[in-house]
């Protein structure tokens, strides 16, 4: 009962009551004891209990097709609330608007007042997906402003900035799925729909939206590249048949479907593969596999997951320590183009998200450079589009490969756009709108730009830490300096602000890694910085004249790792596992355990490097803030 409920969770009993008559409503829909198309009213009823078209379809066994064609012939629509922000004290101005299916519409249509376009929102903020997107759909509706149209932002999640009451001239509070998309745009008639600032999910709405819906009732102008370009990068069979057509090298690959087949595709190529499915959003489903083995150590649900996905897979050889390269550009319809280009510090294989980029790039010749931006507009042009895209770029032994493209306002956007002062999502609304642009590309600039990502593994202590094809963070820093080096700090400093005291440092390493760090290690002890190892890396590290305290491993006697971690002088970690699939009892527990006392962790060796190279020689005096309108002007 509902007291019984109550009484257990706490949950007031109207809630329990409002969840009972839902299920109440639904069982008799499934059970066949109710014909929802016996009257309007009856239907009327279900949707105002918040049945969607998606779900009825499922519990009656109809097409979701012909539940909206029951809503045409019955003028069964929602109307338009507006949000009282003033709890009734005085009559709200703001423009907010929820859907519902009773009293009488309040949202008029801003198409009799002018064009007007319809902007789709991320949602929420989550691992994968993050404010990086709202920033685009701002800056998106104040450029509109200046062209004196009219913007209405259509987003479910009220905490972006995109959700403020000056950022749109109207917004919608929904959710982001294509039957209430579908809605709003039969309410407003825009003269233009702007998807591509939304992440996957704005894909993924407008090619359900265009498949299924326009066709047989509506079609409306989505700006910018066509479902056909999407489809392009989405798929990558049809993609690696684009790229013959352009100067790229590529690995050995094969497209899959089924668990055997995969197996069999790894086994063929060789080891270490990468595995990406198509149509994912963060790297979900991507794995990189550096042995046989590593497949036998993935979480069963996610093994099962495998061998029972009906989804194609690409496998192909993963390039192990190549650079990657991020390219954000945009093109109009005359074919001009907007280059940037952010340099990784992580070698491929970790997600563009979670990577650590510098821009513009440091190790990235002039002529590769020129060749990757003539590959990027020989690839806009072979794909058609419109507005904004974004390239991921390897390049190992002189070679460019393309790893994947998005036709999409990317993560980056923001970064480049304070980077180098320049409203990247602007330039792509104008070029969706048809609108000229100017060829704009910086190979050198009078400054560098780092970013670095935030993650939540502080709120995830046991989770492993170590980063790969799967996005995982949650947020990220900027650093900005004349000088590379204290451009990296300041942006490790966003996220770690005493990482650059001097103390001690715990270190566990690798055997492949010991001979690349040492000489970085030696430019620590000279800066008065001590450490403490396990017997292997101590012994290595002690053998080359560098002091190092014999620390025990978890399992032997004496001051373990452990332990050593809760010495309030160590300030670092320093921990690179055999290889980047590892989650071995050890390191995964050095790892937790540094993070659970707030202590960096560094897992792979260029971030070593990086670390390494931008603390040694610095001075605090070098690394004063600077700001965007000290570095731009005003007009930051």
């Amino acid at each position: 009962s509902a007291d019984e409920i109550y009484n257990l969770t706490g949950i007031t009993p109207w809630f329990i009551e409002q969840m009972n008559l839902f299920l109440e409503k639904e069982n008799a829909l499934k059970n066949n004891e109710i014909d929802i198309f016996e009257s309007a009213e009856t239907f009327r009823d279900y949707k105002e209990n918040g049945f969607s078209d998606k779900y009825i379809a499922l519990l009656t066994g109809k097409p979701q097709q012909q539940i909206l064609n029951y809503r045409f012939e019955n003028n069964l629509f929602p109307v338009y609330k507006a949000v009282d922000t003033c709890s009734g004290e005085f009559n709200a101005q703001t423009p907010y608007f929820y859907s519902t299916y009773s009293t009488v519409n309040e949202a008029h249509t801003l198409a009799d007042q002018g064009r007007s376009m319809v902007i789709l929102g991320s949602g929420p903020n989550r691992i994968g997906q993050g404010i990086e997107f709202d920033y685009s759909c701002v800056k998106s509706c104040q450029h509109l402003a200046t062209r004196k149209i009219q913007s209405i932002m259509v987003n479910s999640n009220p905490e972006t900035v995109s959700t403020d009451y000056d950022s749109s001239d109207r917004l919608y509070l929904a959710p982001l799925f294509s039957e209430d998309l579908f809605d709003i745009l039969l309410n407003e008639n825009p003269d233009g729909v702007i998807t591509c600032f939304s992440g996957q999910t704005g894909i993924k709405v407008r090619a359900h939206l265009e498949d299924s819906f326009r066709k047989e009732f509506k079609t409306f102008n989505f700006l910018g590249s066509s479902l056909e370009t999407l489809d392009l990068t989405e798929d990558r069979k049809r993609f690696y048949e684009v790229t013959k057509n352009v100067p790229l090298s590529h690995t050995k690959s094969k497209i899959v479907k089924g668990y055997k087949n995969l197996v069999n595709a790894m086994t063929e190529i060789g080891m270490p593969v990468i595995i990406r499915p198509s149509y994912v959003i963060g790297g979900e489903s991507m794995y990189i596999f550096y042995n046989s083995d590593d497949i036998n150590q993935l979480p069963e649900e996610l093994k099962s997951q495998l061998k029972n996905s009906s989804t194609e897979f690409q496998v192909e050889t993963y390039l192990e320590n190549s650079l990657e390269y991020d390219v954000d550009l945009v093109r109009d319809k005359y074919g001009n183009t907007i280059f940037t280009v952010c340099e990784h510090i992580e070698y491929a294989g970790v997600h563009s998200g979670d990577s650590g980029m510098i821009s513009p790039p440091v190790v990235l010749t002039s002529a590769l450079y020129a060749q990757m931006k003539e590959i990027s507009n020989r690839l806009a042009q072979e794909l058609d589009v419109i507005g904004p895209i974004n390239f991921q770029y390897a390049v190992k032994d002189g070679s460019i490969y393309c790893i994947e493209a998005n036709p999409r306002g990317s993560r980056t956007l923001p970064f480049l756009s304070k980077a180098y002062d320049i409203s990247l999502p602007s330039l792509a609304t104008d070029a969706m709108l048809g609108e000229k642009i100017k060829p704009w590309h910086r190979e050198t600039a009078k400054h560098f730009c780092v970013k670095q990502s935030t993650f939540p593994f502080d709120r995830f202590v046991q989770d492993n830490i170590i980063l790969g094809p799967k996005m995982r963070s949650t947020g990220e820093t900027m650093g900005i300096d004349e000088d590379k080096d204290h451009a990296i700090l300041k942006s490790y400093l966003g996220n770690y602000p005493k990482i650059s005291h001097v103390g001690k440092i715990l270190i566990s390493m690798a055997d492949k890694t010991k001979d690349v760090l040492l000489p970085y290690l030696k430019g620590l002890h000279k800066m008065g910085y001590t450490f403490c190892a396990t017997s292997g890396t101590q012994h290595y590290i002690s053998k080359q004249g560098i002091p190092c305290e014999l620390v025990a491993k978890i399992n032997e006697d004496g001051k373990t790792i452990l332990e050593v971690l809760k010495d309030e002088n160590m300030v670092l970690v320093f921990n690179t596992p055999m290889n980047m699939g590892s989650s071995k009892s050890d390191g995964e527990n050095i790892r937790n355990t540094a993070i659970q006392y707030g202590i960096p962790c560094f897992t792979r060796a260029e971030n070593i490097k990086a670390v390494i190279e931008s603390l040694v020689g610095h001075s605090s005096a070098e690394l004063m803030p600077v700001s965007l309108q000290e570095m731009h002007g005003d007009k930051a």
